[in-house]
């Protein structure tokens, strides 16, 4: 007989000692990662931190500015908090996605360990590390590793107690007002729990339920009048910007965007773990199935609503594929000994093995650490020519800075301090391509014409040139200043 999640034997010294030493590894790791490579938050983080700001300074926090990315009102919160330190609060944010890769990761591997073995949670744990597009969105700030930790996390304090209730629920409220996706789980949590609940408890549960959903369209409506604008906003930028899919298209780019976040190993050992589990381990294989199927549910709700339909709203969902295959690879620690667990054992390093051995051979960090070193770069670049005296004086005497998109929109404004309306991307339909009057910036060096520029095919390279009449005021590694009064 198969023991319960919840028949599990104490935790031996060794493995301990062996959990406190794997977590002290990523906090070394995480360390190093950002002191080696100093990156900066991505266009939409920069935007909380924009708009933490303008709520302290009691201004309205401008939600509506040109191609603005959706609002999440726990980043706001955070970037309010991180702009008191200055401009140095950009590398401070980087710093709390790094630690919530960290906290993501031992989630993970805590998931597995309680509802499989140390093995399957290790396993889990090691196929996401090695998964270097989780740590890139956490090396250019994105919030999704944060939102994916509260998940996971709820779903261990879950599994250590069935029909927990409130701390669960507190997790998935947090997660909910980083993305909207979590109030679906929340819900099906609060039905799960809500059985042998009395009516005071089924209550509160319901309020966090429902909290999030509050603060997101309470905050659109007091800044925009409109309680769905994130919402409403969001849909019309998808179409903009193209990220919108057909219903036919929806089935064929979630099983591309799965295979891209997981790699085809991995989501074919996923489908393997799911079936070996649901016929020997079904009780424990219901939760991340469960998690999976909603991951799931919620990006065909978002194509069919209209919404940008892009592979970080899969993410979730390839989580929970990871966590599957490592039950393929190491559910053998479960059953008790026997040729079988023999078998399994021994098939599974090797096949371990060859695909680390496969990986060592195709993995090329070079465009990784590329990438990165250009992040690095291009920040203090920026600083550089923005934060000149120079370039400040020019400011003050000629009024509006003019740059070649909306691309670096946000952190012209969160170096130079300036309100919306005085940063105005060349590519907006309200403001004229070739000013007559102002600061203009300019990209210069291939790798920033390219990652700023010409990052798809409808910019126009003539924006990124200088407008008649003016003036090279000064250069640094890769922007130029232009000014003319």
């Amino acid at each position: 007989m198969w023991p319960s999640p919840l028949e599990r034997p104490p935790s031996s010294p060794r493995l301990k000692l062996a959990e406190r030493l794997g977590f002290a590894v990523l906090i070394v790791a995480g360390v190093l990662g950002f002191v080696l490579f100093p990156t900066y938050p991505n266009y939409d983080s920069i935007y909380s931190l924009l708009w933490g700001r303008e709520i302290l300074d009691l201004a309205t926090p401008t939600f509506d500015a040109f191609r603005a990315p959706t609002q999440h009102p726990l980043s706001n919160l955070v970037g309010a908090v991180l702009s008191l330190f200055g401009t140095v609060g950009d590398r401070m944010w980087i710093a709390l996605c790094i630690a919530s890769l960290i906290a993501l990761l031992a989630g993970l591997y805590r998931l597995g360990r309680d509802l499989f073995s140390p093995v399957v949670g290790g396993l889990a744990a090691l196929l996401l590390a090695s998964r270097l597009d989780f740590a890139f969105l956490a090396a250019r700030g994105y919030i999704d590793t944060a939102f994916l930790a509260f998940v996971i996390w709820a779903a261990v304090l879950e599994v250590q107690k069935p029909r927990r209730g409130l701390a669960p629920l507190i997790l998935l409220a947090f997660a909910g007002l980083l993305r909207p996706e979590a109030w679906l789980l929340a819900g099906i949590y609060w039905l799960w729990c809500i059985g042998p609940a009395t009516w005071p408890q089924r209550i509160r549960w319901g309020i966090l339920v429902w909290l999030p959903t509050l603060i997101w369209t309470g905050s659109d409506y007091a800044v925009m009048g409109e309680p769905l604008y994130s919402f409403t906003h969001t849909s019309g930028l998808a179409a903009e910007l193209d990220r919108t899919k057909d219903l036919d298209e929806l089935p064929v780019a979630l099983i591309s965007y799965l295979i891209d976040l997981d790699k085809l190993p991995v989501f074919i050992g996923g489908l393997v773990g799911a079936a070996v589990g649901l016929w020997l381990m079904p009780k424990r294989t219901l939760l991340p199935l469960l998690i999976l199927t909603c991951g799931v549910g919620i990006f065909m709700a978002i194509g069919i609503g209209g919404f940008s339909v892009i592979d970080r709203y899969l993410l979730v969902a390839a989580v929970m594929v990871m966590l599957l295959c490592a039950v393929a690879l190491g559910g053998w620690s479960v059953m008790p000994p026997g040729r079988l667990r023999s078998v399994w054992m021994v098939s599974s390093i090797v096949l371990l093995v060859v695909g680390a051995g496969y990986t060592a051979t195709k993995l090329s960090l070079n465009n990784v650490v590329r990438e990165l070193e250009f992040r690095g770069e291009a920040r203090p670049a920026l600083g550089d020519a923005l934060q000149d005296p120079r370039t400040k004086a020019a400011l003050d005497r000629c009024g509006t800075l003019y740059l070649p998109n909306h691309k670096m929109i946000p952190d012209a404004r969160w170096l130079t301090d300036l309100p919306a309306d005085r940063v105005l991307a060349r590519t907006d339909a309200q403001v004229p391509d070739q000013p007559t009057e102002g600061v203009v910036l300019i990209t210069h060096q291939r790798r920033a014409i390219f990652n700023q520029v010409l990052f798809d095919e409808l910019q126009d390279p003539s924006l990124n040139l200088p407008p008649a009449n003016f003036e090279r005021l000064l250069s640094t590694k890769y922007y130029t200043v232009y000014v003319h009064c």
